[in-house]
């Protein structure tokens, strides 16, 4: 049973103020779809998390007697690696106000405010998955190979992302999804994938 754990994961007890009777009831209003705004985050933390490993193993690391961060090909991957950060984060952001408003005005009563939810999740999901994943490959170009070693968790951090990426939709679906809701204008979810 212990193999099956992923170790990127930090184990964590979790506490409750609510009365476990509460934590059952599922609120009919509440979209399924939400959890993609998890993932979303999570993989937004994933490559800010990566990044700035490997930011500090760019400043740390000594090649030919300088940091190889000083070299322009790696300086030029982390600013983009950074502009990548940047741009998902904001889409993430963008992404919880715009479910934050459609759940406050009625998930299925607002049918506006829902489907501008479901295209920020459409557009953060595919982005934030397709950013991870660059960005974590990036670093583990930059580390070299010790970045495949149990010393670093960068590789660990490379499941994590292909399995957030996969949670909730792969990018190529929303991609498909979003352009299905932009043409129909209609509000379905990932679910209404076929």
């Amino acid at each position: 049973l212990a193999s099956q754990f992923d170790l990127s994961y930090d184990l964590h007890k979790v506490f409750f103020s609510v009365p476990a009777g509460e934590l059952s009831r599922a609120d009919p209003d509440f979209p399924l779809e939400a959890h993609g705004v998890l993932a979303v985050a999570e993989l937004v933390g994933c490559t800010q998390t990566c990044l700035k490993w490997v930011a500090q193993y760019a400043k740390d690391r000594i090649q030919f007697g300088k940091p190889i961060g000083s070299y322009q090909a790696v300086k030029h991957t982390l600013a983009n690696n950074l502009m990548m950060l940047d741009n998902a984060r904001v889409a993430s952001q963008y992404l919880a106000a715009a479910f934050d408003n459609a759940i406050a005005c009625g998930w299925l009563e607002d049918i506006e405010a829902s489907q501008e939810a479901m295209t920020a999740l459409h557009v953060a999901k595919s982005y934030a998955s397709d950013s991870a994943r660059c960005v974590v490959e990036d670093s583990i170009q930059i580390h070299g190979s010790i970045a495949m070693s149990w010393e670093l968790k960068v590789h660990r951090m490379l499941r994590r992302v292909i399995r957030l990426a996969a949670y909730a939709g792969q990018a190529q679906d929303h991609r498909f999804m979003l352009s299905r809701l932009l043409l129909s204008g209609s509000s379905r979810g990932i679910s209404g994938l076929a």
